[in-house]
């Protein structure tokens, strides 16, 4: 039985119960009334009998059976008793009704003739006494012309009402199917089309906590993927690394004796190029390894502020050979973590060799420092002037081997990414045209 079923059927069967019961009440009510309006006529028309003064007589008799649609019996103690009922004398019946109606202005019901009737006795001055005869099937008439709205309009609500709860189940249901759907999607690996939030009720906040649900599978994906790369490059790494580093160690220790001895200052721009590129090597060589055999963090207590100053003073020659304003906004007494020293520094160098990338030249760097509101870690941040990163390298910028220099490795932030992890940290970036900023935040 599938959800829309379970809420309309108990809605139909608590508004059938209402509604039947409604129904029988006005039913009941509506026939009430129908009597009540004989009556009042009756009522009326006795006393119109008794101001006229009317005698009555066979004519009158005929002209009330006309007006009320009853058969008339008259008695009066002067009079010969009068039945407007053909083949019928008045004397011969009337005992029968005088027996039964003790009351007037009572419907009594009882059978005449093989027909079921209903009879009311009407008072009338000086002694005279009226009873009209009804034919059941003309009381019914009148019910039934009286109940005759209510039904179509019962009937009516009813159909409206029947949509309604269809309506209203569909609208409930909706967005429950919605995620059923997406469940199986992303069952399917399909992890990047959100469900859309219409609302402000539950059926929102489930919409809501459902897309974070998703975004977190996304990026544990990421992760995963991404742990795989590293395990993989990490058995690559094992085999080559010697086999790498060495020959590079061994070709920078040639190329600096051959800088030295050097005369001639073109083959000396060579070299010196050589090793530029050999350092680049090694470099490279050395962030592999480091994010496939992670070295162990000693963590200390640490001044950050002490390490963006010590960057700043590393990045100096670099920052004026390219026109870049290296600038620091570091908070005072700030309250020292317990870090890494060398690793942190390589992150923070990372960024801000990152920031000169993305700027060229002409330009600033800021670095700042900054404890959180809350107190509970402290923001290392650095923003450049450069000009912003495009939507759709944001999502990829922390992937290992992703980079959109054609000399970046592609492993910077990915070890940065890994470095601040170690610390339970976090790393991030903001960014929008003319300003970027990345980010880590340590924890106190």
């Amino acid at each position: 039985m599938t959800i829309k079923t379970k809420i309309i059927i108990p809605y139909v069967v608590l508004f059938l119960c209402v509604f039947l019961l409604t129904m029988i009440v006005s039913l009941q009510i509506t026939s009430n009334a129908v009597e009540e309006r004989i009556v009042e006529q009756l009522k009326n028309l006795s006393t119109m009998l008794s101001q006229g003064g009317f005698s009555m007589n066979p004519a009158l008799a005929e002209k009330i059976k006309s007006l009320t649609g009853a058969d008339v019996i008259y008695e009066y103690s002067f009079q010969k008793p009068l039945s407007t009922m053909p083949g019928t004398e008045a004397g011969d019946i009337l005992p029968l009704f005088k027996n039964i109606a003790q009351k007037p202005y009572i419907f009594y019901g009882g059978r005449m003739k093989n027909s079921e009737i209903f009879f009311v006795t009407v008072p009338l001055p000086r002694g005279a006494t009226m009873i009209l005869i009804y034919s059941a099937d003309s009381i019914y008439s009148r019910k039934v012309s009286a109940t005759k709205p209510i039904l179509i309009i019962g009937i009516i609500s009813l159909i409206f009402m029947l949509l309604f709860g269809f309506i209203i189940a569909h609208t409930i249901t909706k967005p429950v199917y919605e995620l059923v759907r997406k469940t199986s999607e992303i069952a399917q690996g399909r992890l990047d089309v959100p469900v859309e939030v219409r609302g402000k009720d539950e059926l929102a906040e489930l919409a809501v906590s459902f897309n974070t649900m998703q975004k977190g599978l996304k990026k544990y994906e990421m992760e995963l993927i991404n742990s795989e790369k590293l395990a993989t490059l990490g058995q690559f790494s094992a085999n080559i690394a010697h086999e790498i580093r060495n020959p590079l160690t061994s070709m920078k220790m040639l190329m600096q004796m051959m800088e030295t001895n050097e005369t001639n200052s073109v083959k000396k721009d060579a070299v010196n190029i050589i090793l530029k590129e050999i350092q680049r090597l090694s470099i490279f060589v050395e962030q592999i390894l480091d994010i496939a055999h992670p070295r162990k963090v000693t963590l200390r207590e640490t001044d950050l502020n002490v390490i963006a100053k010590e960057v700043i003073s590393l990045v100096e020659y670099q920052a004026a050979h390219l026109s870049i304003k290296v600038t620091a906004s570091l908070q005072k007494n700030l309250p020292a973590v317990k870090a890494d020293a060398d690793r942190i520094k390589h992150v923070l160098m990372n960024f801000v060799l990152n920031a000169f990338a993305a700027i060229g030249e002409k330009g600033e760097v800021v670095i700042e420092t900054a404890t959180s509101p809350d107190g509970g870690f402290v923001r290392l941040a650095v923003s450049d002037s450069g000009s912003g990163i495009s939507e759709e390298i944001k999502a990829h910028l922390f992937e290992p081997f992703f980079s959109t220099r054609q000399a970046g490795t592609g492993l910077g932030l990915a070890l940065c990414k890994r470095i601040i992890s170690e610390h339970n940290g976090e790393i991030g970036f903001d960014s929008k045209k003319g300003k970027t900023i990345f980010w880590c935040k340590i924890p106190l």
